[in-house]
């Protein structure tokens, strides 16, 4: 808590700072002001224009110079700290879709096999035969729209990250047309249980 004696000392301080002023400060300024008189008019011309020389160097080589400089190695630095900010939200993106996948160590053959009889059934694909051999995973569709079957094809890759490896896909005869019956490998992701 403040006491009053500390008020008052708080209210002295200025005071004390004056007297030191005043005892200290103002007898230097007074010689100096008597040694700047005691010089010739000529000498005191001199001795300015030196000083605003020196102020002007020394503004420039403080102040002006280091702020050109920062500017112009900000306008060369800044549109490749742009491109590479860039670059790292991209890289953020891919690393969260990543993320979004799920492990592809987590299936078993069966496990492949069910997943992706699910996945086919989802997309409203019937009389199709998935088997799984090693970390190839062969799907045979007698007869379906080939842009049905990529669409299906696109939803397997970014839901487990299988990859196609071999596509054989013939025309229907006497079907609709763009129907074709499929024969596919695929690779399951490496990691997976065989």
């Amino acid at each position: 808590m403040k006491s009053q004696a500390d008020d008052e000392q708080l209210a002295m301080l200025p005071r004390q700072l004056l007297r030191r002023y005043a005892l200290h400060v103002r007898p230097l300024l007074a010689r100096a002001r008597a040694a700047w008189l005691a010089r010739a008019p000529r000498e005191r011309r001199a001795l300015l224009l030196c000083a605003l020389v020196l102020s002007a160097t020394l503004g420039w080589y403080v102040g002006w110079e280091p702020a050109t400089n920062a500017i112009v190695r900000l306008e060369r630095d800044l549109p490749l700290q742009r491109e590479q900010a860039a670059q790292i939200q991209a890289l953020a993106a891919q690393a969260a879709a990543l993320r979004a996948l799920p492990d592809p160590t987590a299936h078993t053959p069966g496990e492949w096999k069910s997943a992706l009889t699910a996945a086919l059934a989802r997309h409203g694909i019937a009389d199709a035969s998935v088997r799984v051999e090693g970390s190839t995973l062969r799907v045979r569709v007698p007869r379906i729209s080939f842009h049905a079957w990529m669409q299906w094809l696109e939803s397997v890759r970014k839901e487990y990250g299988v990859k196609p490896l071999q596509l054989d896909a013939k025309t229907v005869t006497g079907a609709e047309e763009g129907q074709v019956s499929i024969e596919a490998e695929l690779s399951a992701p490496s990691g997976a249980k065989r």
